[in-house]
């Protein structure tokens, strides 16, 4: 017996398959880089990874703080880009600027979509390099109620490490790991894995800062 879709079953079968190449395949991408990049580090340096948060770092010794996940990240990235294509399309109607509202407004979401996609996998809004005595800290304003971060807004800090202690709190449903004194308090990475895995990484974090 002859299998046969019809028309509405190829376009159905076509339109999935079409999904699972759009989404499975820069998932499966993204998971192949960031096995990549953290398969060749050493047991203590692989305790940090707790602290990427979904970010694709090409140094396995940098954490970062952030308050979603890749997926909302990437989302809010979409959403973004949506946003502002239709709000350049309004615009351009409302000033007659027609026909080609519709084409200012698409390549206005594109372009918004072609930066803030990227910068949601690899650019954290808050990041560190820890080192002995030292922490290099990069930082952006970020768009509200989100971690992507504004372009040509980063900056980038170099803190001499005094009496400050290590203290991982709670807040917003993620751990959060601040650099203590009496005078200052620095975010400088957070987590939403285990208890015991983030207790693991705060570790490796005092070791490197303060080395015995």
């Amino acid at each position: 017996m002859k299998f046969e879709l019809d028309e509405n079953q190829r376009g159905a079968f076509h339109f999935l398959l079409l999904g699972v190449l759009v989404v499975g395949l820069p998932a499966l991408i993204i998971h192949l880089v960031d096995e990549s990049q953290t398969a060749v580090v050493t047991t203590d340096i692989h305790r940090l990874q707790v602290f990427r948060n979904g970010y694709l770092l090409s140094d396995p010794g940098l954490v970062a703080s952030a308050s979603s996940t890749r997926g909302e990240r990437l989302v809010a990235g979409v959403l973004l880009g949506l946003a502002i294509g239709t709000v350049v399309a309004a615009l351009c109607w409302l000033l007659r600027l027609r026909p080609g509202h519709w084409m200012a407004g698409r390549w206005s979401g594109g372009i918004a979509m072609a930066y803030f996609i990227p910068v949601a996998l690899l650019l954290p809004a808050n990041m560190c390099a820890p080192s002995r005595g030292l922490l290099v800290r990069t930082g952006s304003r970020s768009v509200p109620r989100t971690d992507l971060p504004l372009p040509f807004t980063s900056h980038t800090d170099t803190i001499l490490l005094g009496p400050e202690q290590l203290a991982l709190s709670r807040g917003n449903g993620a751990w959060q790991v601040r650099l203590r004194s009496d005078d200052r308090e620095i975010l400088i990475a957070s987590s939403y894995a285990d208890s015991a895995l983030v207790a693991a990484g705060v570790d490796q974090l005092r070791r490197i800062i303060n080395p015995e």
